[in-house]
């Protein structure tokens, strides 16, 4: 079978190598290295060679799993549009001082792991309006463009008249005066607040007309949920403080505002432009991968991803349960009202040892990018582009560790070196651009963040016995510029609790709005 011209690969390799250098020099590894090709216009019946490659990541996990039996090693990859995660576990692990390699064949051709789906036909409705039907999709929050992210359509920033209370519930809704929003039309919309460092998103159950303008009653038990769990009752929402109102169909009336209709699975924008031939994109899958080790003593080794794109993964949760910001991307349990949990990430990794993440690149996400969640250490972030993020580009360890108490569970010993982030927190603005929670031996090093509504990196998270988890990391020969473009109370690179013998030094910080300094030591924060 002749080769596919034009098409994108991934070459996958199991090599016997310590990987002392941050990027795998494959020429020296061609004596001992076993390739397998796969592309979505391959055929899985094929020998999965160069010429005659694969076609699906199942079929190569099966071969590469009969030829390496005693050492497990399943190997996938290829330039697919994902109706599910790809999914790693402790089974698929390199061993005996092997790596498995998933690399692009070609640099400049790379492969592309997608979440979204391809839109195209917009019929034009006079006035700049422009839909798309039958999209089949039951939920969407990100829409884009020929490439770019375009904004759910939104009001003004503005201020209400009064607070709406039901007894019993702690903020039940607000009154405005106007009626800028149908009722018929805004049921899934949402309410808005950016107060100092966070950002609450409340779902909207219904709107009613009054005498006075217009009721916004919000959806229970979420409303309360994060009202209730915010520390500081100067910060809580309210009719006087600052909000917009997001995703309703008459708000659209600026270039690339939009709006969804879930009942008729349609999609309306607004726009100058001819749409004609333009092509949009919006996720269908809610994560693209996770790698999640089976046990402590069982975790996921020895895996490398080099020069493979992410791309258009989703995240819709919060157009059903709202979004409450606690510090930096950490939420409010907006469902059971009674903690705080982790925003989601289009990676997740936890219990894993050894992997390496280098020359990828990871564009139009609708989450965090990619999260070294619970145990994860001895591994690398290196020489990425992230740009266009709803939440943080990288995400390191967690507040929530598997028995919070137990210093082995945090992750340690990783570095994040020579990224390139840029428009990270585009939905989620209190997302920093890395966000490192309870970690240690952590090197973020040579990096460049730029165009950020919050922090560029934020590092620790309180003052609590977890504090000294954070510990022997440097922060170093970053370049952080146009930072704290939207929220207040943080820096350029911004820290909470202890950090003992932690370095930050030598770092360019230029261009931030409103900040506490280029370095904001919060929350008992000492470094020597």
């Amino acid at each position: 079978t002749a080769p596919i011209p034009g098409d994108n690969y991934t070459k996958l390799f199991l090599c016997r190598s310590n990987l002392i250098q941050p990027i795998c020099d494959y020429a020296r590894l061609s004596g001992n290295v076993k390739e397998f090709y796969v592309s979505p216009k391959g055929n899985d019946l094929s020998d999965g060679s160069d010429r005659a490659p694969l076609k699906t990541i199942g079929e190569a996990k099966k071969r590469i799993s009969r030829i390496n039996k005693d050492m497990r090693e399943n190997l996938a990859g290829g330039d697919y549009e994902l109706s599910s995660p790809i999914e790693f576990t402790s089974d698929d692990s390199a061993t005996n001082g092997y790596h498995i390699i998933y690399k692009a064949k070609d640099y400049n051709n790379k492969p592309v792991l997608t979440g979204g789906k391809k839109l195209n036909g917009w019929e034009y409705l006079g006035d700049n309006r422009w839909k798309i039907e039958n999209v089949g999709v039951s939920d969407v929050r990100q829409l884009y463009v020929d490439g770019k992210r375009w904004k759910r359509a939104k009001s003004d920033f503005m201020t209400g008249i009064s607070d709406y209370r039901i007894a019993g519930e702690g903020l039940s809704g607000i009154n405005i005066d106007n009626n800028i929003v149908d009722p018929n039309e805004a049921s899934d919309a949402e309410v808005v607040w950016n107060i100092e460092w966070m950002q609450h998103r409340y779902p909207v159950s219904r709107i009613e007309k009054t005498n006075t303008g217009t009721k916004i009653v919000f959806e229970q038990p979420y409303a309360d949920n994060i009202t209730n769990n915010i520390d500081d009752q100067n910060n809580v929402p309210s009719y006087s403080k600052a909000f917009y109102i997001e995703n309703a169909k008459e708000l659209m009336d600026a270039e690339g505002e939009w709006y969804y209709d879930k009942e008729h699975q349609t999609i309306y924008c607004y726009s100058e432009h001819d749409l004609s031939n333009a092509i949009g994109e919006i996720p269908v899958t809610e994560k693209l991968m996770s790698i999640n080790g089976s046990a402590l003593d069982d975790k996921v080794t020895g895996l490398v991803f080099d020069g493979i794109d992410f791309q258009y993964g989703g995240w819709t949760e919060p157009n059903r349960i709202g979004y409450g910001s606690f510090q930096a991307n950490v939420m409010i349990d907006t469902v059971n009202g009674d903690g705080k949990r982790m925003s989601d990430s289009q990676i997740t990794v936890s219990m894993a040892k050894d992997l390496i993440f280098q020359n990828n690149r990871f564009m139009h996400l609708g989450s965090n990018a990619i999260a070294f969640d619970n145990s994860v250490e001895e591994s690398d972030i290196l020489y990425n582009r992230f740009y266009d993020i709803s939440g943080s580009a990288i995400v390191i360890g967690s507040v929530n560790v598997i028995n919070n108490s137990k210093d082995h569970e945090i992750c340690k010993k990783i570095r994040i070196r020579q990224n390139y982030i840029e428009k990270a927190g585009a939905e989620y603005e209190c997302s920093p651009g890395i966000t490192v929670y309870y970690a240690s031996r952590i090197d973020i090093i040579n990096n460049t963040l730029k165009n950020l509504p919050y922090s560029g990196i934020s590092y620790g998270f309180d003052m609590g016995a977890h504090a000294t988890w954070c510990r022997d990391s440097r922060i170093m020969r970053n370049k952080i510029l146009d930072s704290m473009k939207v929220l207040d109370d943080g820096a350029p690179i911004y820290t909470a609790g202890t950090l003992l013998n932690t370095d930050i030094a030598y770092n360019y910080l230029s261009g931030s709005g409103h900040f506490r300094g280029g370095i904001y030591s919060d929350h008992g924060s000492m470094y020597g």
